[in-house]
């Protein structure tokens, strides 16, 4: 086997280990995480269920649905970007009012944590 023989089988096996891992990390992000959102009270600290499912991940654009429960309780579609390890979503024009929220998120293996409306939230798969 000659040398450009050599390194064409390596550039291919190398490129498509890329592609490969890059649809697994993809695909690992979709699912339904859960967990709490902390907002200040007068009275202390609240702290409110939340629920976040990625629906989908293609090409770096996020589809999600968040359910907020409790007393306030609402869904709101959402859309964003996952850029590195870093997660951004809004909520959708259609969002009822109260039901409006902006997500920053870091992952880190099956965790989410960040913010929502600037409120502290940590989320797990």
């Amino acid at each position: 086997m000659n040398t450009g023989n050599r390194l064409t089988i390596a550039f291919l096996i190398a490129f498509s280990t890329g592609i490969g891992n890059a649809a697994l990390a993809q695909d690992s992000l979709v699912g339904t995480y859960s967990g709490r959102m902390t907002t200040p009270q007068s009275n202390g600290p609240a702290t409110t269920a939340i629920e976040l499912t990625i629906s989908q991940l293609e090409g770096g654009v996020v589809t999600a649905a968040l359910k907020r429960y409790g007393n306030r309780s609402c869904t709101t579609s959402m859309t964003g970007e996952l850029k590195e390890q870093q997660l951004e979503l809004k909520s959708n024009a259609d969002a009822q009012l109260g039901c409006k929220f902006e997500i920053k998120l870091s992952r880190d293996g099956n965790k989410l944590t960040g913010t929502a409306n600037a409120n502290p939230l940590e989320l797990s798969k």
